[in-house]
């Protein structure tokens, strides 16, 4: 009877190396790595949320849920309709839609209700891809700028209020600054020179 020829074993024999991670692996954040980036989310002073296509929130920080005294268990899966005016909620889905849209980040002023009143907020939205080239969803950054708007109204304010007093005085007002250009020039000016305020402002004196 003929033997079968048998084939001898490989001098080395491919092993696997453990130390080595897969593509997937490697693109996948620890657990240690996901609790880094939670705290530093959570300790951000700014307000940070994640909603899906359809306006269904997927994450908010601790900041979110200290200023809406709320939490997140009450707020996922919810949309901003079920959570703020219909008005506030509206101008919130009409942006989110726009970054689905133009696939790029934008920012918008928004407004967002607190007990003492709205507050005015500097939101930067972008999108977060998904599969094959799509967008998952829209995240959002937003930066409470109440006290700096409002400090901008009163100093427009007080401008109004200020070139209305000088409009009503009946003499020549020219105001020069240290280099002498002139900053003000008032009707009364206007029609004593035969000079038009746009022709002077910002130049020097004329002789």
């Amino acid at each position: 009877m003929d033997r079968a020829p048998v084939t001898p074993p490989p001098e080395h024999e491919p092993t696997r190396d453990a130390s080595r991670s897969t593509p997937a692996a490697e693109s996948t954040p620890s657990h240690q790595e996901l609790e880094t980036l939670r705290a530093i989310v959570d300790h951000a002073t700014t307000l940070m949320y994640l909603k899906d296509a359809g306006g269904r929130y997927l994450f908010v920080n601790r900041q979110f849920e200290t200023v809406f005294h709320t939490t997140q268990a009450r707020v996922l899966g919810k949309t901003d309709d079920e959570l703020f005016p219909k008005e506030i909620a509206q101008a919130f889905r009409e942006n989110d839609l726009m970054v689905f849209s133009s696939g790029s980040a934008l920012p918008f002023e928004e407004v967002a209700p607190h007990e003492e009143g709205l507050h005015t907020y500097l939101s930067v939205k972008f999108p977060i891809p998904g599969p094959a080239g799509s967008i998952a969803a829209v995240c959002t950054i937003s930066t409470d700028i109440t006290d700096r708007k409002r400090a901008d109204d009163e100093l427009w304010e007080v401008h109004a209020e200020t070139e209305q007093l000088l409009a009503s005085i009946s003499s020549i007002l020219v105001g020069i600054n240290a280099e002498g250009i002139i900053t003000k020039w008032n009707a009364v000016a206007h029609a004593t020179f035969g000079i038009a305020a746009a022709a002077v402002t910002l130049s020097n004196l004329p002789a």
